[in-house]
C-alpha cells in the first residue's frame, strides 16, 4: 500500500464527524479466543498519536472448536457456505492463537502494528452517534463502496466480503488500481470442493495477503464458472494486488456476557468510524435469508443453514449497517440493519483489512493488454455486417477491435459486462475473402495476435462498380491495350474476355477493389468481360476490339533475287511490328523486324524459281498485292 510515496491521492469526503478519529488506534479483545475485557476497564486521556493502554485479562483458549460452534456455523472455526444454496459442509479449521493486533486508520495513515498481549488499545474518546460507509464518495462524487452483487450459486460469500466489497472499497479510496477484483478466483483457491464447500477466513485472508487477489478483468471466468479454475497467468498475475494486513476483532459468540458486548460493540463502531469495513460472521437462518425492507433485523427463527459472510459498513444507536452478497432482491436493495444484540452476541467473527497494494496507475501491470480472447463467429461474408462477441481478459475499457489491418472503433455501449464477465459485440468490417486476425485494444494497447482468433471471411459475388466500371470499352485487335476494372470484392479474381482466361502474366495489378490487365488479341467485334472469384462470376462490362490495320508495303529494296545465294531485302511500309508471317507467292520465308515501318526478308538458297508478290501477314490481316509488291526469285 503506498502511502508516502504515490503521487496524488485519491481524496476522500468523509463524514464531518468521523474526521476527528484520525489516528485513533484500537486493539482486538479477542474474547471468544480467551482475552476478556473487565466490565470496570476505563480508558485514560491521551494524544491520538500515544493512544491509551487498558488492561485486560487473560485466559486459556479452548484447544479445540466445540461440536455445538461446528454445527451453528461458527465462521471462526468453518468454512463459510452459500445458505441460500444449501452451504457447504462446515468443518473445523484449526483452533487460532490468542493475539492482538491493530487496526490501520486508513484516513491518517497510520499503519497498524503487532500489540503485546494484555495491552488493549481504544479511542480516546467515543465513536460518533452513527456512520455510514456507503455514503463515502471520492473528489468526484463517485461512490467507494462497491454496489451489491449476487454470489450466486457459489458458497464463496467470505471472498465476496473481502476480495470484492473490502478491496474494493479500499482500492476505491487510496486510488489504487484493479478493481474490482474476483471473489471466485480467491475462492477457488481456497477450495477443492466448488462450489458447495466453504472457506475459513483465516485462510482467506492470509492468501489474499500473501498471493493476491486476480481482478475481476483478468478474470474471465466470472462470478459462476467455477469448473474452469484459474490458470497459470491469472495466478501469477493476482500476485500485484494484495491485502496489505489484515486483522481479526473477534472469533467465537459472546460468552462475556455485557461487559464483552460493550467491548464488542465499541470495537466495531471504532473500527467503522476510522472508516473500516468489517467483514463479519452469522447463522443463516431461513428468517435471514427472507429478510426484506427497511427493518431491523434482530432475532433468528427457522432452519439454521449454516454460517455465512456479510461485511457491515456503518451503524447507528438502533443497529449494524450490512452489505450482502445476495444481489438487490435480498433486505433493502442488497443491505440490511442488524440489532445490536445480535451482533454483539451473535456474530461469530469479525475481521478488518488494512488496505490494498496495487501496482502503479499507468504501469503495465495496472493496464495489461487483453488476453484469451475467444470469437463467438469465426466465419462470415467478406461483405461484412456479423456480429462478432468477444470474451476474454481485461477487455474493459477496449477502445477498437482489429480485423486484420481494419480497426472497428468501440462505443460503450460495446463493452458489457455481466456477472463479472465482459463481453465485446461489434459488427465486423467489409473484408478480404481468407483468413483475419482479430485482435482488440485499450489502454494497454493491443493484443497479442494468436491462431484462436482466426477468423475467415467467405467470398461474395464481385460487384462491379455502376459507372466506369471498366476503364475503357475499346480494345485494339491485336492486344495489349490496359484495362482497369473497379468495384469491390475482387481479390484473387480472374478476367475472362469471351471464353479466354487472361494469363497471370497480363494482370499488372490487383486488390480488393481493382484489377487492371492488358487484353487478349482478338478479332473485330464486341465481347463481354468477365470477372471470377470463389463468390461467383459477373459481367465486368463488353469490350469493342477494333479491326487492326493491315501491314502496308510501299516499297522493295529489290525486286529480284538468285536462288542460288543468300540474299535480303527490305521492305519498307507502315504496321510492320504486327507482322507474323511473310511470303513470296505462296513461300513462306523468314524475316526480321525493324521498326514499324522495316522489315528485312532473309532469302535463303533455293532450288525452284519462284514468281509472285511479297505479302505480310498479321494476326488478322494481310498485306495488299501492287506493282511494288511483285518480286522474282531465280
Amino acid at each position: 500500500m503506498r502511502r508516502d510515496t504515490r503521487p496524488n491521492p485519491v481524496p476522500v469526503v468523509r463524514h464531518p464527524v468521523r474526521s476527528v478519529l484520525a489516528g485513533w488506534a484500537l486493539a482486538l479483545p479477542l474474547a471468544a479466543a480467551g482475552l476478556s475485557v473487565p466490565a470496570t476497564a476505563t480508558a485514560a486521556v491521551g494524544a491520538p498519536s500515544s493512544p491509551p493502554v487498558v488492561s485486560v485479562s487473560v485466559s486459556t483458549p479452548s484447544a479445540t472448536p466445540s461440536t455445538a460452534a461446528v454445527r451453528s456455523g461458527d465462521p471462526s472455526v468453518t468454512g463459510i457456505g452459500s445458505p441460500r444454496t444449501g452451504g457447504g459442509v462446515l468443518a473445523p479449521s484449526r483452533p487460532a492463537a490468542a493475539r492482538a493486533t491493530l487496526t490501520r486508520q486508513r484516513n491518517a495513515a497510520k499503519a497498524l502494528a503487532a500489540l503485546p498481549v494484555p495491552g488493549l488499545r481504544v479511542a480516546a474518546a467515543a465513536p460518533p452517534a452513527s456512520v455510514d460507509l456507503r455514503d463515502d464518495v471520492d473528489s468526484e462524487g463517485n461512490l467507494l463502496l462497491p454496489p451489491a452483487r449476487s454470489q450466486g450459486p457459489i458458497s464463496d460469500c467470505l471472498p465476496w466480503s473481502v476480495a470484492y466489497t473490502m478491496m474494493g472499497y479500499y482500492a476505491a479510496k487510496d486510488g489504487e488500481t484493479g478493481a474490482p477484483y474476483a471473489p471466485l478466483y480467491l475462492y477457488l483457491m481456497n477450495t477443492k470442493k466448488a462450489p458447495t464447500k466453504g472457506t475459513s477466513p483465516e485462510a482467506v485472508l492470509a492468501h489474499a495477503k500473501a498471493s493476491g487477489v486476480d481482478t475481476q478483468a483478468d478474470y474471465f471466468q466470472g462470478y459462476y464458472t467455477y469448473k474452469v479454475k484459474p490458470t497459470k497467468a491469472q495466478k501469477a498475475f493476482a500476485a500485484n494486488f494484495k491485502v496489505t494486513d489484515w486483522t481479526r476483532l473477534w472469533a467465537g459468540y459472546n460468552t462475556g456476557g455485557g461487559a464483552e458486548a460493550a467491548a464488542r460493540k465499541e470495537l466495531l463502531q471504532t473500527a467503522l468510524a476510522a472508516g473500516n469495513p468489517v467483514s463479519i460472521g452469522l447463522d443463516a437462518y431461513t428468517s435471514f435469508s427472507q429478510f426484506t425492507g427497511s427493518g431491523v433485523y434482530t432475532t433468528h427463527s427457522g432452519t439454521n443453514s449454516g454460517g455465512h459472510m456479510v461485511t457491515a459498513v456503518g451503524y447507528d444507536a438502533d443497529s449494524v449497517i450490512i452489505r450482502n452478497s445476495w444481489g438487490t432482491v435480498w433486505g433493502n436493495q442488497g443491505d440490511a440493519r442488524l440489532g445490536w444484540d445480535l451482533v454483539t452476541n451473535r456474530i461469530s467473527g469479525a475481521y478488518t483489512i488494512t488496505g490494498v497494494t496495487t501496482p502503479a496507475p499507468g504501469s503495465a501491470a495496472a493496464n495489461p493488454k487483453a488476453t484469451n480472447l475467444k470469437l463467438s463467429v469465426k466465419k462470415g461474408t467478406a461483405s461484412g455486417g456479423t456480429a462478432v462477441s468477444i470474451t476474454g481478459s481485461n477487455l474493459v475499457g477496449s477502445t477498437a477491435v482489429n480485423f486484420g489491418e481494419t480497426a472497428v472503433e468501440l462505443d460503450s455501449g460495446d463493452v458489457v459486462t455481466t456477472n463479472g464477465t465482459t463481453t465485446v459485440t461489434v459488427s465486423t468490417p467489409k473484408g478480404v475473402a481468407g483468413k483475419a486476425l482479430v485482435t482488440v485494444t485499450n489502454a494497454g494497447g493491443t493484443s497479442d495476435v494468436t491462431s484462436k482468433t482466426k477468423y475467415t471471411y467467405t467470398a461474395v459475388l464481385p460487384v462491379i462498380a455502376s459507372e466506369n466500371g471498366m476503364s475503357t470499352d475499346e480494345a485494339a485487335s491485336e492486344g495489349g491495350t490496359e484495362i482497369t476494372i473497379t468495384g469491390e470484392y475482387l481479390s484473387n479474381g480472374k478476367v475472362i474476355i469471351e471464353k479466354k482466361t487472361v494469363p497471370k502474366k497480363l494482370i499488372t495489378a490487383a486488390s480488393d477493389t481493382s484489377i487492371t490487365f492488358s487484353a487478349l488479341p482478338h478479332l473485330a467485334g464486341t465481347v463481354d468481360v468477365k470477372v471470377k472469384t470463389k463468390g461467383g462470376t459477373v459481367v465486368a462490362g463488353q469490350l469493342t476490339y477494333a479491326p487492326e490495320d493491315p501491314p502496308v508495303i510501299s516499297s522493295l529494296s529489290a525486286n529480284t533475287a538468285s536462288i542460288s545465294e543468300r540474299t535480303q531485302i527490305t521492305v519498307t511500309g507502315s504496321s510492320l511490328t504486327q507482322v507474323k508471317k511473310a511470303y513470296i507467292g505462296t513461300k513462306s520465308v523468314p524475316f526480321k523486324r525493324i521498326s514499324n515501318t522495316q522489315l528485312v526478308l532473309r532469302l535463303p538458297k533455293t532450288r525452284a524459281a519462284i514468281t509472285g508478290d511479297v505479302q505480310l501477314k498479321a494476326k488478322w490481316s494481310t498485306s495488299a498485292t501492287s506493282e511494288a509488291t511483285a518480286f522474282t526469285w531465280s
